[in-house]
């Protein structure tokens, strides 16, 4: 039951936007020689144009959903979409992973001991000083962090002109929730600074 939940429920993409506090890591890149202005069909990079990487497997309804998401988000700028990849001017591809990771602090503490009350030379009754040990304390804490990349390809010179990519650590609550939704605004957010101005 657990793998199967794993399976179905991460979704390492689309839960970038809500759940806690922590804002997606978001980077791009493009080819500065490049002009998008042109840009009018797209395609995909081929028949299966996802590429999963990282310790955890994305379920294949999760991966259409991406895959529906990119091409929706892309009609909704303007593009057109052909299954013939020799008629486009671009092609897509996306890259989606999940790794384990851990986050290992240390941090130094003080002990305090005292102060107390003893018998002492010359037999009467004092204070002894306290005692101050210092020791490192070490937390880890176990999380996974979730990545989605999307990438666009010049079909003409066969070449990669644009990159974006956006990680998030993410938590239980992320991957639990819609992840449709999640999909959706996740993709939108990725494909906002496309085509580069």
């Amino acid at each position: 039951m657990d793998s199967a939940r794993r399976l179905t429920g991460l979704l390492v993409f689309a839960l970038f936007l809500n759940g806690c506090a922590t804002s997606p890591t978001v980077f791009t890149d493009h080819d500065p020689e490049q002009s998008f202005d042109d840009y009018k069909v797209f395609a995909w990079v081929g028949e299966n144009p996802m590429i999963n990487t990282g310790d955890r497997p994305v379920s294949p309804l999760n991966a259409s959903r991406l895959q529906s998401a990119i091409k929706s988000e892309l009609e909704r700028k303007g593009y057109t979409y052909t299954e013939d990849a020799e008629q486009a001017d671009f092609a897509v591809s996306f890259t989606v992973g999940a790794r384990d990771k851990m986050d290992v602090r240390e941090r130094e503490v003080l002990d305090y001991y005292g102060p107390n009350w003893r018998w002492g030379y010359p037999y009467h009754y004092g204070m002894v000083a306290p005692i101050v040990v210092p020791r490192t304390e070490v937390t880890v804490r176990e999380y996974v962090e979730g990545s989605l990349a999307i990438d666009i390809f010049d079909v003409k010179r066969r070449s990669p002109v644009w990159h974006a990519d956006a990680s998030k650590r993410l938590n239980s609550r992320d991957l639990k929730e819609n992840t449709t939704e999640k999909i959706n605004e996740a993709v939108a957010m990725i494909l906002s600074t496309f085509p580069p101005q």
